[in-house]
């Protein structure tokens, strides 16, 4: 079957990776008009930042996802070209109601939270990088452009419009996050949930799991790099951020992490999650040849391998 992804995220990766497994044709449409997408502005930490509060579609794709990194980082390993930061780290929560975590996720207290030992983490703009690599081996077509609009008759679409051409395709996989709606009618509502990052050089370890506290997040992917990260956000696509801000996740951080002081804030990065009630994995209840994958709010790294086999496995 030939079928074209729109969307150029992890998640509109995954999708295209786990098609090519199963001998479809695959063509991967980047729009250009998706700016801030979140798997380019996320941190990578494959658990739940806020484990009590995971509903159990989450869990299942988690832990389902943890099986496919070990596996696809082992072969990874035998690539000469592809590299990734993948460390299987746990993950400490501090200051974190966690009165219902023992029913759904292994974990020990440890100085003044809790300690979670499923806990890893990714380079996610990494991942990226060598899933257009895995991608290209496995003859994966890329196309840039920006959708002009999706041609839909009836319970069919019959092409995507991207500046003179139309792109058409056996079955459509709609890969675009908090900008789904834009382009689809009938789909469960999806809000854009604004994360920021705060990317910081240091030189030496910080922080060997990454560190959950209130409203916010630290993980180090390499000796050179500590991310702090939100998880209270904005429901909004804005842009603009108020400096306040900014100060207060450092001094929070710094609270925290008292060897984060040393640090200078290098960028800011601010990515639009996709929310929904739960993640949308399916056919369109109106169109016959389209398909959705979107909506893993703050879980897209965390989630998005099992999602994607999951979908994979619905298209015939």
């Amino acid at each position: 079957m030939n079928i074209l992804v729109i969307g150029s995220g992890l998640v509109g990766k995954l999708s295209a990776l786990e098609l090519t497994k199963r001998n479809h044709s695959v063509q991967i449409l980047a729009n250009h008009s998706q700016k801030n997408i979140a798997s380019s502005n996320a941190a990578g930490i494959l658990f739940p930042l806020q484990p009590q509060l995971a509903s159990q579609q989450i869990i299942t794709y988690l832990e389902k996802s943890h099986i496919w990194y070990d596996s696809f980082a082992s072969n990874l390993s035998q690539r000469s070209r592809a590299q990734l930061r993948y460390r299987q780290s746990g993950m400490r929560a501090l200051l974190q109601p966690f009165d219902t975590t023992h029913k759904i996720f292994q974990h020990t207290i440890k100085e003044n939270g809790i300690y979670f030992s499923k806990g890893k983490t990714i380079d996610p703009r990494g991942l990226l990088t060598t899933l257009d690599e895995v991608l290209l081996d496995n003859n994966v077509q890329s196309i840039n452009g920006e959708i002009n609009h999706v041609i839909i008759d009836h319970d069919r679409i019959y092409g995507v419009s991207i500046g003179h051409t139309v792109l058409s395709a056996d079955a459509y996989i709609f890969c675009l996050g908090a900008w789904t709606s834009s382009y689809l009618p009938a789909i469960p509502k999806v809000v854009p949930t604004r994360g920021i990052l705060l990317l910081c050089s240091s030189n030496h370890w910080l922080v060997e799991t990454p560190l959950v506290f209130d409203n916010g997040y630290i993980v180090q992917h390499a000796i050179h790099q500590v991310i702090i990260g939100t998880t209270s956000e904005a429901v909004n696509f804005s842009t603009q951020y108020d400096n306040n801000i900014i100060s207060q996740l450092k001094k929070n951080a710094e609270k925290h992490l008292p060897s984060i002081q040393q640090l200078t804030v290098d960028s800011i990065l601010l990515g639009f999650r996709p929310t929904c009630d739960q993640i949308q994995c399916g056919r369109h209840q109106d169109l016959v040849n389209c398909y959705l994958h979107y909506g893993h709010g703050g879980h897209g790294v965390a989630c998005a391998p099992a999602s994607a086999c999951d979908l994979a496995e619905k298209i015939k």
